[in-house]
């Protein structure tokens, strides 16, 4: 099917190439009011640029064959010096002879060819000469572009799994952090309250199911990964009682746009255990999601102790997730920290909206 195409292609080309040094023939005899054999030049120029397209497949050959390369040029280019000066003779030899026994006979002298139509086809194949080095580079230059395509495909799919790779080792790291933290809250309310620890048992199980059907799940809809937060939350919220509340701002057209596959999660339980927990009397995490413009805005903000004027340090949660947002969207993502003096806490990102 390949060399199906080259053939075509090699074909058009000699015919475009015909037609325009046909026309320029044509217009320079009109313009200058000389006399003009429609059939004779038109065969001139298609014999000498079809001869061309033939002769393309034996450059092809000859350049596979003897390829010149960094290491053997003090061999492959006297070789194709005398490949040239080959290919040049035999291309003017069947453009011209031809066509000078076509249309004009009385040229051609006694016998097959005359001392004159020889000295012209010697002399007129320097041209030809120079065609097949540019055919040559052409082809080489071809060649070149193509590895250079194929290094950069292969190039950019192993940096693809680099990314896949450092993605899941992410996700790897925030399964067990969370999965420990909870069990630690289950721990411990088997000594206050075994009933309830028996329900955060019976979330968890729910969490480990959800987690286990995402392994290897970089993205998921917003909706699965929302699903996931008030899962982890009823746990939260059985252990905090009444010191914790949760408010959903969800717009309902995002709900199948692709997010990060566990990226709220450590985020709320950052809210909570730095925002709400120290505080005797609790507080409130608000989870929203937004449309805006083409980007997606999830915001996750308490009403805790806030930061003050302190330097923000970024833990497991944030750090993370910075790491997984820049190995997934590159530069096309914010991720905002918004400290609200003491009166809480905000993490916000903005993503490109795409809906799965």
């Amino acid at each position: 099917m390949e060399k199906i195409s080259q053939i075509k292609l090699t074909f058009t080309v000699c015919t475009i190439l015909t037609m325009f040094f046909f026309g320029q023939q044509y217009f320079w005899a009109y313009s200058n009011d000389k006399e003009f054999n429609f059939w004779a030049d038109f065969s001139y120029q298609a014999i000498y640029h079809y001869m061309w397209g033939i002769l393309f497949f034996v450059i092809i050959w000859l350049a596979k064959r003897f390829r010149i390369e960094k290491n053997n040029l003090a061999v492959a280019v006297p070789l194709h010096i005398v490949f040239g000066l080959m290919v040049a003779f035999v291309h003017r030899f069947f453009s011209f002879v031809p066509y000078i026994y076509i249309f004009y006979p009385h040229k051609t002298g006694d016998g097959f060819i005359s001392y004159g139509m020889l000295n012209k086809v010697i002399s007129g194949a320097f041209d030809s000469f120079l065609a097949y080095f540019f055919l040559l580079g052409l082809y080489y230059g071809y060649e070149y572009y193509k590895q250079y395509k194929e290094h950069l495909i292969k190039s950019q799919e192993l940096e693809t799994q680099l990314a896949q790779a450092q993605l899941q080792a992410l996700k790897m790291q925030l399964q067990p952090h969370f999965l420990f933290n909870t069990m630690h809250a289950i721990s411990t309310l088997m000594e206050e309250n075994v009933a309830i620890a028996r329900k955060m048992l019976t979330r968890l199980s729910d969490l480990l199911r959800q987690t286990l059907d995402n392994i290897g799940v970089q993205e998921v809809t917003f909706q699965q990964e929302l699903d996931f937060v008030k899962s982890y939350l009823e746990i939260e919220l059985t252990r905090f009682h009444d010191r914790l509340q949760v408010e959903y701002e969800i717009a309902q057209d995002v709900l199948n746009a692709g997010v990060p596959n566990l990226i709220l999660q450590p985020l709320v339980e950052n809210a909570i255990k730095h925002g709400i927990s120290p505080k005797a009397e609790g507080g409130k995490v608000i989870i929203s999601a937004k449309p805006v413009n083409d980007r997606l805005e999830l915001m996750i903000c308490d009403n805790g102790k806030g930061n003050g004027s302190a330097e923000i340090t970024e833990g497991l949660g944030i750090k993370n997730t910075r790491l997984r947002l820049e190995r997934m969207y590159k530069d096309k993502y914010d991720f905002i920290i918004d400290d609200k003096n003491e009166k809480g806490f905000c993490v916000i990102i903005k993503i490109p909206l795409v809906h799965l």
